[in-house]
């Protein structure tokens, strides 16, 4: 069986996040490159934040910072929500202990 379109055609009509998703997968060539340029400029090549995202931001435009950090704030929010629960879910699981121990010593 052959394709009767190139997967560019396909993703043009899957819709603007899957060509912006095919673009970025263009990238790290461009991320090597700025992070090259980074090191020249006196920042760190191995941080992106505030470091290679400055110089990448300026060559390639800020479209794949923007998305970098906002994948990077839903990581946050998200490891946060995580330990909250398993917080919670720890508080809750000692105070059953707690009730068990307490019920165990109590002389009906």
């Amino acid at each position: 069986m052959t394709r009767s379109t190139s997967p560019d055609a396909e993703l043009q009509r899957a819709g603007p996040h899957a060509v912006r998703v095919r673009e970025l997968q263009r990238g790290p060539g461009n991320i090597a490159q700025g992070a090259r340029e980074a090191a020249k400029r006196g920042l760190d090549p191995d941080k992106w934040f505030n470091n290679v995202e400055i110089v990448v931001a300026r060559q390639i435009g800020i479209e794949t910072t923007t998305y970098v950090r906002n994948i990077y704030k839903y990581y946050v929010a998200y490891r946060l929500t995580l330990d909250a629960q398993e917080t919670a879910d720890e508080g809750a699981a000692a105070g059953r202990a707690g009730e068990e121990l307490t019920t165990r010593g109590t002389v009906c």
